[in-house]
């Protein structure tokens, strides 16, 4: 009966310990958007006659999670991004030849704050892969970057790298891949 009682008397406890962490954590919002995004990607044999640039248009549907204090007025304390590509292709400026990648690759952001300020961020996972005919796959990002968030002067956010892990063809700009892209869209 008395290891009963202690068993209760310790259920109870776990029970009210956890009810008053939850009351600490502040409010979680949560919204989806979706945007189509065209940009230039790089440029091809330049200064060549072949010179031609490629452009890159992809879909990015963006879950955004967002957890504020318990502070009048409420600031952030982290975001986290989940981003999908069902849509992304690689065009030629010139010949209109495309090269589709994905889809259903997806990553993840997290934005760390400090007094409602980001300090931190940090990304997940593959971004986007083109399957390269000839060559094979060539990825974006597949890997764990982490940034310091930091302002310059004129108040502009800017992401310095601490950390890259991971295979990465386009940030480490590797020569073969890209190379691989040009002719796979000559």
């Amino acid at each position: 009966m008395r290891l009963r009682m202690i068993v209760a008397v310790a259920v109870a406890v776990m029970l009210a310990g956890t009810i008053g962490f939850a009351q600490k954590q502040g409010r979680v919002t949560e919204k989806t958007t979706e945007g189509t995004y065209i940009w230039p990607f790089t440029t091809c044999y330049a200064g060549t006659a072949d010179e031609f640039d490629i452009n890159e248009e992809f879909v990015e549907v963006m879950r955004e999670m967002t957890r504020w204090d318990n502070s009048s007025p409420a600031q952030i304390e982290q975001k986290i991004l989940t981003i999908s590509y069902p849509k992304d292709v690689l065009t030629n400026s010139v010949s209109g030849e495309t090269l589709s990648g994905g889809p259903g690759l997806r990553s993840e952001v997290r934005v760390i704050y400090k007094d409602g300020v980001p300090v931190s961020l940090a990304q997940s996972g593959p971004l986007i892969r083109w399957n390269v005919p000839g060559y094979g796959p060539v990825f974006i990002e597949t890997g764990h970057a982490v940034f310091d968030v930091v302002f310059d002067a004129g108040g502009n956010e800017q992401h310095l790298i601490i950390s890259n892990t991971g295979h990465n063809d386009y940030r480490d700009w590797d020569p073969a891949a890209l190379e691989a892209l040009c002719n796979a869209l000559k």
